[in-house]
């Protein structure tokens, strides 16, 4: 039996969930006794507190720390949105988007605002929780929590008026394939925006500033968080503004806020995966995934584009 037939026999699901396809089949599920459940492999997948939709355990321990000791967004995301995506205004009214590694929720809340309905996919319980939590009282309803793994999400095919991933895929396994994983949900003329790091220009501390990497993604997240909380801001006030070899490489946070000088240090150094990028890789992303490219944004390496 093909795919379509079964998708075509599926019970249809409420608004949002109606999204949502098993992430091994690619078919249609149904609502059975509280839960998602495939009706081609038969598997099952929880819908926990919250109507958080489970389709993995898996998870970056380190994230999911920093999501439960810092569930607020940062104070400075007005603006940020608009200057990694392009995207003004009320650019995302009525559609609906993904936003690929939500995090806490800080740009899912700006495309609820749009006037978006949004799914809200990450691997953090804790992120999502969060998400959940900082959406708009009023807009709730627009909110689909997943927590699932960008390189194989639960979507159809097709089914995105629009995605964004924004300081996300450079923490996956393999963020070519997360692009094209996440690419392959939206529909003909939908539009994608991502941000990833930047591959410095000068990379003379790239090696000590991976093996430093190398240490602390390998500490327990809570003696990390514990240290960066003890010794983040007075490294902070030693820079004293300059960005010295030793400041690149340690890398706290020049945030003024004392929580998010430690939440965005800690999130520098937890990820298990962080990797560099330049604005020729993400476009060659763009083209394997038949995306056009509409924008390549000032804040590197930001690019948008168009779906063929």
């Amino acid at each position: 039996m093909t795919v379509e037939t079964l998708n075509a026999q599926a019970t249809d699901l409420p608004d949002l969930t109606d999204l949502l396809a098993c992430p091994s089949c690619k078919v249609k599920l149904a609502m059975v006794r509280g839960e998602l459940k495939c009706i081609a492999c038969q598997s099952r997948y929880p819908i926990l507190e919250g109507g958080i939709v489970s389709f993995t355990g898996d998870l970056d321990a380190g994230f999911d720390h920093r999501w439960a000791m810092h569930p607020k967004p940062q104070k400075t995301t007005d603006g940020v949105f608009e200057q990694k995506t392009g995207w003004t205004g009320r650019r995302l009214a009525g559609q609906t988007v993904l936003d690929a590694g939500c995090g806490c929720g800080r740009f899912t809340r700006e495309a609820l605002l749009q006037g978006a309905k949004v799914v809200a996919m990450d691997v953090s319980v804790h992120g999502l929780r969060a998400t959940i939590q900082n959406a708009p009282e009023g807009l709730r309803e627009n909110l689909l929590p997943v927590q699932a793994s960008l390189l194989n999400p639960p979507l159809r095919e097709g089914c995105l008026d629009s995605a964004f991933s924004i300081g996300v895929l450079h923490h996956t396994s393999d963020p070519a394939a997360a692009f094209l994983a996440i690419s392959r949900a939206v529909g003909s003329g939908g539009e994608i925006a991502v941000w990833v790091y930047s591959k410095p220009t000068d990379d003379r501390w790239l090696p000590a500033m991976e093996l430093l990497h190398e240490i602390t993604k390998a500490c327990p997240p809570e003696a990390l968080h514990a240290a960066f909380k003890k010794h983040a801001l007075q490294v902070r006030e030693s820079y004293a503004g300059e960005w010295s070899p030793l400041a690149q490489i340690l890398r706290i946070s020049n945030s003024p806020d004392p929580e998010e000088c430690i939440s965005d240090t800690f999130d520098w150094h937890t990820p298990q995966y962080r990797t560099w990028h330049t604005a020729d890789e993400v476009q060659e992303w763009f083209t394997a995934a038949g995306i056009d490219v509409t924008r390549i944004g000032d804040f590197p390496v930001s690019v948008s584009g168009t779906k063929k």
